[in-house]
Parts: C-alpha cells; structure tokens; sequence
C-alpha cells in the first residue's frame, strides 16, 4: 500500500471519540493515505509512525476498506 492508495471508512463503521474512531470520522470520503495521516498526524493524533500503524490495525479489523483504483 502506498500513499496514494485511498482509503475509506467500512460501512457500518461508527465513529466515537477514541483515536481509531476519529480517524474513521477523518475518512468518511475516500481520501488517499498519505492525505488521511498527514491531517491525522496534524490534529494531533499521534506520530507518523503511529498513525500508520494504527491505520494498518483499523484495516485489518474492518474499520477502513482500501478502495480500488
């Protein structure tokens, strides 16, 4: 997966007020990668690191679908 992959929120994927949901909320719409963690790492939730590796565990449990294309 590369920075330009986009990425969105599952369907049915709720959005609360831990890091994991507001990163959901973040990807709502289809953003590319490196897009959702820049404006992650900006709101403070975390480094690039972190946040890279949270959206691979968010990805692996259902909570953000990689999109095609």
């Amino acid at each position: 997966m590369n920075d330009a992959t986009k990425l969105q929120r599952a369907p049915g994927a709720h959005a609360c007020c831990d890091p994991a949901g507001r990163i959901c909320a973040m990807a709502h719409a289809a953003r590319p990668l490196g897009e959702l963690v820049r404006i992650a790492v900006a709101r403070g939730e975390g480094s690039e690191p972190q946040v890279r590796e949270r959206i691979t565990d968010m990805l692996a449990g259902g909570l953000l679908i990689e999109l095609e294309g």
